[in-house]
């Protein structure tokens, strides 16, 4: 989809205009259950982040550990794939599952070299209290402090 198709995706589809009351309710059903139920397993805020442009992954034959160069602008389109708006915090335990194919030091490694950029932020949650075991696990060590979440600017 493109940005327009995920917008409308995010709202409610009513699937009874068009006279297939059956497989309407059907399909509203099936709408309901990704959102209530496959959305809160997954973590996925929305379904624009559960079905996430295949662009934001790396191909199938890209090697995992590719230039730093690279990986921070796979990082910078992640991050514009989940963020609302350019600059919202991004928890890491959400980006985190976009770089599967890449390892856990190759990804801190990117995150420390956008660190340094201008106009990009790590930070740590401030209410620690909300913190889920997933978000400890995601956390990256930069300045001596867990950080948790991203925000990039422009």
């Amino acid at each position: 989809l493109d940005d327009k198709g995920w917008v409308r995706m995010q709202t409610d589809l009513d699937f009874t205009l068009r006279g297939a009351s059956a497989l309407g309710a059907a399909l509203a059903a099936l709408q309901t259950n990704l959102r209530e139920r496959v959305l809160a397993r997954s973590g996925c805020a929305t379904l624009a982040e559960l079905f996430a442009l295949t662009d934001v992954r790396a191909p199938a034959s890209a090697p995992a550990a590719g230039p730093t160069g690279s990986m921070e602008a796979r990082v910078v389109s992640a991050y514009r794939a989940l963020a609302d708006e350019p600059g919202a915090w991004v928890s890491l335990r959400r980006l985190r599952p976009f770089f599967a194919d890449v390892s856990r030091e190759h990804l801190d490694e990117a995150l420390r070299g956008l660190s340094r950029s201008d106009g990009v932020s790590i930070a740590p949650e401030s209410n620690q209290k909300t913190l889920t075991e997933a978000d400890h696990v995601a956390a990256l060590r930069l300045g001596g402090q867990e950080n948790h979440l991203l925000a990039i600017g422009v």
